[in-house]
Formats: C-alpha cells, structure tokens, sequence
C-alpha cells in the first residue's frame, strides 16, 4: 500500500523514507508465542548456548563456522562479534517524516500480531518445514467466529430498544497495554481475546443508521487461565512453575471467567457509572467461552503506562481516588452480601497464606534477579520478613474494614472519560476483582503513578483524600490509624504477589512501567511505615493520657 500509494502521489523526486512498525516485538515473545503453540523451545543464556552448541562438540548443521562470531573459546575476547548486532548496540533511527507521508496517505502501520506469525508458521507447516500443530489457526476463521460471538451478545439488547443489527465491520485495535489478552487468542484459539467492532444500527423509531463502536472482550473458562499462568511460570523457571501448579487455585484466577460479566450486569448504578456502557454479554459453557461487549474508550487507547508518574500530580490523582472511593462504597462492610456473591471467590486465609509460603519465596527468589537492577537496597530479605511474618500481619489485614476491589488498579486498567461536566473515572477489566481493604487499590494506583517529589506531606495528603472520599459517601468516621495500617500491609501483599507476577510477563515482553513502579514501591513502604509509627506512637500516647485521667477520676472524682 505505502508503495503503491506513493507511486500515485505527488512526492518528491528524491525523499528517504524509513518504513518500520514503531511498536516492535521482542524476540523473547516470540518464543513465549511458540511454547505456547506447542512447540518447545528453551531460553538459555548465552554461556549456556555457546557450550552446547560448540563446547560439547561439532556444531550442528553449517553453524561451526560462526565460532568465533559468538565468542566461543576460552580464546576470544569479550565482547563477543555478534553483540555489536544487538538491541542496546544500535543507533537509533527515526521515521517522523515517514509518519507523516503515511498519514498523508491514509495509512495505518497495523501492530505486529500473533496473526502475523501465523501466517509464518502455516506456512512452515505447509511446506513441511515444521510439524503442524493442533493450535494454529486462520486469520479468517477469526474474524468469522468473532462475528458471530458479537451478533449474539449485543442483539437481546437492540431488540429490547427496538433496534436491529444491519452492519458489522472490524476496526483496528492498537491497544498494547497488555500481554495476556493476546496469548489468549494464541493458547486458546481464534474466539478469545479483545477486537474492536464498527456496528450499524436502525430501527423505525430512529431517525436513520448509527454506527457503534464497540469492544467485544472474548476469555476463556478459570481453569485454562490458571493452566496458562502455570505454563508461563514454568517456562521462566521449572521450581517456579511447579509451587504454581500446586497453588493455582489460590492467586486469584478463580471464577475470573464470570467475575468480570457479573459485575457489569450487578444492578448497582454508583458502581455502573465508572465502568464501559454494556452493550451484551455472552455465556457459552459448551465451548467455554464468555464474552462481553462495550462502548470503545478512545481514551484508554492513548494510555501510555511507561511514560512513567511525571504527569501525575497529587491534584490529578486525588480526582481518580475520589471517584474511586464512590465504587468502594457500594460494597463497603457487607462482608455478608458479597459472601453469597457466587462468582467472588473467599480471600485467602491466613492457614493458606502460610502454606504458600515456598511460592512466595521462589516467586521472590526469582524476581530479585530484576529488581536488584532497578533498586538501590535489594528488597528480597524484607520479602522473607514478610512471608515469615504472615501469621501476625495477614489476619490484621483482613480484620480491617473490607468491600468489592478492583484488585488490578493501575493506569493499565483506566482512563478518565471525556464529560461535557468535565474528565470522568472508568475503570474495565474486573477479572480479578475480590474482597479486600480499599486501601489495596490505592496503594497500587500510587505503585504506578506516585510523583517523583512524594514526601510525607504528599503522602499523609492522598492517603486523606481517599479515607475522606469514602467517609462522605459512606457516612461513616474510618480511623486514620486503622487507615494506614491497611495501606502499609497492602502493600506488603503487592511485594509477594502482584509485583512479582510482573515479571513473569517481564521475562518475555518487556514492561517498560516495572522499573518505576517497583522504585516507587520502596519509596510507598518507607514513607507509609513512618507515617504508620508516627501514628501508633501518638496512639500510645493518647492512650496513656487516656489512663491517667481514668486514675485521677478514681482518686478525686470525675472532672466537673
């Protein structure tokens, strides 16, 4: 197209045009990308793949030749000739005027899909290069499957309106904010996974033809995407994947398949307002696919995660946990109604936390080997402290005030909505909502967006902001105290589970975000455990005011 299109334009006689996708792939995900389709390949390091391929004799193939190319032997100096070849070596080229060429033409640079390395690989497979697998599929057996999906999931609705369906056409959907959406679509075949649909409405009570634009979100059953979880785990280490195999169960991925319909269905309109307008959900237990359609967010489209908190002032992040805190409410204290919610699975108990202690440890061994790197003190004793430590500080935290979290609160996960009364909070992707302390949400919120000046102050400021938030909606006085104990001991549960677990997509896909958000991290739990000691010691204090005055008042008598 570019070279068509250039043919048949009016360019200059001479121009240099660099023509590259700007949102490359590592070659890492491609190797996730074939595991995943079922052909095994090992990541190694380097020392390991120059011995095997060299030291422990004859290359295979034509490959001996390329010796000293990748510095094997004790006899070539480092670094190797092939380094000057990689990523980090490389100068930089730039395609801003290409850009514009292309937009001048009306092109779009498409992202770089698993779709495209199928089209590699079934050709491969064609022309026998490698062995088919049961997993590859067609482009076209996508788009045909995803249609039909859409058609039932939306029309119940239009009906009930008085509308009809007369169109539906795919659109790009350049979102790349996450890395398992589309392993779905690998792993599980060509009905899983987000896409982005124009569809043309009328009825005879409209005034003509309407198009919505709508994201149709296909997952598969719990059990697949813990099954996933533990594939991946086990690709970055066989130790690591086996504790996730024997706790799987337990990291919050039960019930993910129902959670996220159900919570766009509940009939709670506080709650309703903060997320993506509901077109239709879809449930088909057979083939084991649920799915669920809703207004496109252009907003969240332009969310870019890794340009890191330096936008992020306190004011900005204040109108995000005061309209967070209106969806806390809803659920704030009825641990009993959200305990016969079918679809919200029990927390954790503190005998189970226990147990999963060699998880949490291998799950922490493993990902000291990055964190360190980003880090000036390494975090990885004060993680054990905290796995030794769950029996006194686990049951503290679910003894707090609890309600319905989102329990994935991240800039990855909302946007603020453009409004006529100005910017509005929407908040998608509930799969691993739970029960939890609303502090939770806000301590990793703040994980990713914390301002780079953040001191007590600032702090002791959003914290209030939140606990105030909540206390106007709800009514009730929350206790500053109890208030910062829950924010201290969420996070030390993100150091054990969720920090970690970005580093098993890390280890394939580069999360450009995990430095900051783990340095901003050790800033949260140094400054929120002062503010927490400041606050139990004036605590103490008021306490033993509190004894004197009961002393006196039995030696003289109660204060007139």
């Amino acid at each position: 197209r570019v070279l068509t299109g250039l043919s048949e334009s009016e360019r200059p006689d001479w121009e240099v045009l660099h023509l590259f996708n700007n949102r490359g792939r590592h070659w890492r995900e491609v190797v996730l990308w074939m595991n995943l389709y079922g052909y095994s390949v090992r990541l190694v390091s380097h020392a390991q793949w120059v011995d095997r391929v060299f030291d422990r004799g004859a290359a295979p193939g034509g490959l001996f030749g390329y010796r000293r190319f990748f510095g094997a032997g004790k006899r070539v100096a480092n670094p190797a000739p092939y380094q000057i070849y990689l990523e980090h070596a490389q100068g930089r080229v730039l395609n801003e005027t290409t850009k514009a060429v292309l937009a001048s033409l009306d092109i779009v640079v498409p992202p770089l899909t698993a779709e495209l390395l199928e089209l590699y690989f079934a050709h491969y497979v064609n022309v026998g290069v490698l062995p088919p697998t049961q997993r590859l599929c067609t482009a076209a057996r996508r788009q045909n499957v995803g249609d039909a999906i859409l058609r039932e999931a939306i029309e119940p609705s239009l009906r009930s309106r008085g509308l009809e369906l007369l169109s539906l056409r795919e659109r790009p959907l350049t979102s790349t904010n996450g890395i398992f959406n589309e392993i779905y679509a690998v792993r599980f075949g060509p009905m899983m996974g987000l896409r982005r649909f124009e569809v043309g409405v009328g009825g005879s009570g409209q005034a003509g033809p309407r198009a919505l634009d709508l994201i149709l979100k296909s997952k598969p059953a719990d059990s697949h995407m813990q099954d996933l979880l533990v594939q991946v785990a086990t690709l970055c280490d066989s130790t690591l994947g086996a504790h996730f195999h024997a706790f799987k169960g337990d990291l919050g991925l039960a019930g993910c398949h129902e959670r996220e319909l159900a919570i766009y269905e509940l009939p709670e309109p506080e709650l309703q307002r903060l997320l993506p307008k509901l077109s239709g959900t879809y449930r088909d237990t057979d083939r084991g696919i649920w799915a669920l359609a809703m207004d496109y967010l252009p907003e969240a489209a332009s969310v870019d995660v890794a340009a890191g908190a330096g936008s992020w002032t306190p004011r900005r992040i204040g109108k995000v946990v005061t309209e967070l805190a209106t969806a806390h409410a809803v659920w704030f204290r009825r641990d009993k109604a959200l305990g016969h919610l079918p679809w919200l699975t029990a927390p954790v108990s503190t005998v189970r936390m226990i147990e999963m202690s060699p998880l949490w440890r291998a799950l922490a061994v493993y990902s000291s080997h990055f964190f360190d790197s980003w880090l000036d003190e390494p975090i990885l004793a004060l993680q054990h402290t905290f796995i030794e430590s769950l029996g006194d500080w686990w049951p503290a935290l679910r003894g707090l005030p609890q309600t319905l979290i989102h329990n994935d609160f991240n800039p990855r996960n909302f946007a603020m909505r453009r409004r006529p009364e100005g910017p509005q909070l929407c908040v998608f992707d509930w799969e691993l909502a739970t029960v939890g302390v609303p502090q939770h949400d806000l301590a990793e919120l703040l994980c990713f967006v914390l301002p780079p000046s953040c001191n007590l102050a600032t702090l002791t400021d959003l914290l209030g902001v939140h606990r105030l938030a909540l206390e106007r909606v709800t009514g009730e006085h929350l206790d500053e105290a109890q208030w910062l104990q829950g924010f201290v001991l969420s996070l030390r549960y993100l150091a054990l589970q969720r920090l970690p677990l970005y580093t098993l997509n890390h280890r394939f896909k580069r999360q450009e975000f995990l430095p900051g958000v783990i340095r901003n991290w050790g800033t949260l739990y140094a400054l929120g455990s002062e503010l927490w000691r400041r606050s139990a010691k004036e605590a103490r204090r008021q306490t033993a005011q509190q004894d004197q005055y009961r002393d006196a008042e039995q030696v003289f008598g109660p204060n007139p």
